[in-house]
């Protein structure tokens, strides 16, 4: 049985907030929950299609919005979510921590690493530093310590899983072989393979070979950009080839559009609702094949681990769904 990991990443968009003085990150009300007058298109309505099919997933929940959105609006996102039945683990975007150091005077914007949002773009000292103010808030934030993490923008490396043995940080799932050279920073090599580095125990996101010579490549299990016919045949392949975990990732946005940064109108995103209720659905009828677990469950041991290969007919049909899928007025 695969055993499948179901992944939100929760996050406070910044809004070009850095670019315009004048401009906020964005309040958890549009960018997480995507409220539009009395209806929710994010983490509720991603919560309801799970429950509606008896599955849980595991929010990975950014904290250092808190430092410019307030505390008590995140608190409240992330204790609904606990209080659902899902999990609730750690994910870090540091530059919501360095505006709020550039708003308060202790940091010049000019003196930032224009990577300061890669948490790998930082030395050992200072990852540590950073997870244990991430730690403390999240702790504040939902009354749990967390015990997995993802980085923002998978940017994580090896570093990162010593500053995570050193915070009590038990497992990560920032491995995205897709970002390897495109933000992520762990060495290459390992495709969707668990892993270990120390106690910290490494659960890749999957990923599956597709696409037309010459311009073949890796793409990861994220909801809103594959098919529901790829997510399946990937799900498929994983089972057949006896693996033990697939990680899928969703984003708290990816149920709905955006007109601007700042998330002045929302609309939903009603091609990618679909494709997540049929995924659910079909997993709900599978449970004797996929066991849809998060990581307070025991971790599986480490298995066999594949590429699926994909057909590149369902990337030629995904790519023509996408290009009409991006007006917002669709």
């Amino acid at each position: 049985m695969v055993n499948l990991y179901l992944t939100v990443d929760v996050e406070c968009s910044m809004g070009d907030a850095w670019l315009n003085p004048k401009l906020q990150p964005v309040r958890v009300e549009r960018a997480i929950l995507g409220k539009k007058e009395e209806k929710f298109y994010g983490t509720p309505l991603i919560m309801d299609i799970l429950e509606q099919n008896g599955l849980k997933a595991t929010f990975f929940g950014e904290v250092f919005a808190a430092l410019n959105c307030g505390e008590s609006e995140l608190s409240q996102a992330y204790r609904d979510m606990i209080g659902r039945g899902h999990e609730v683990q750690l994910h870090l975007h540091p530059t919501h921590y360095f505006y709020r150091q550039v708003r308060d005077g202790r940091v010049k914007g000019a003196d930032l690493d224009p990577n300061h949002d890669y948490l790998a773009c930082h030395p050992l000292e200072k990852q540590v530093a950073l997870l244990r103010e991430g730690i403390e808030v999240f702790q504040r934030v939902t009354g749990r310590t967390p015990t997995v993490f993802r980085a923002g923008n998978y940017g994580a490396n090896l570093t990162t899983l010593q500053a995570l043995e050193q915070v009590g940080i038990l497992a990560d799932s920032s491995y995205n072989a897709a970002y390897v050279g495109k933000g992520c920073f762990l060495p290459n090599g390992r495709t969707n393979e668990l892993w270990s580095s120390g106690t910290v125990r490494e659960v890749p996101v999957s990923v599956f070979q597709s696409g037309i010579w010459p311009n073949i490549g890796l793409k990861p299990f994220e909801i809103s950009s594959i098919s529901f016919e790829e997510a399946t045949a990937l799900l498929e392949q994983a089972e057949r080839s006896n693996m033990t975990a697939v990680t899928a990732v969703l984003h708290c946005f990816s149920l709905f559009k955006i007109s601007d940064r700042q998330y002045t109108d929302i609309r939903p995103d009603r091609i990618v609702i679909r494709r997540f209720e049929r995924l659910c659905q079909w997993l709900a009828a599978r449970r004797d094949q996929f066991r849809v677990c998060t990581f307070s469950d025991p971790l599986p041991d480490v298995g066999p681990a594949v590429l699926p290969q994909l057909s590149p007919w369902k990337a030629i049909v995904r790519k023509a769904v996408q290009a009409v899928n991006r007006a917002y007025w669709v």
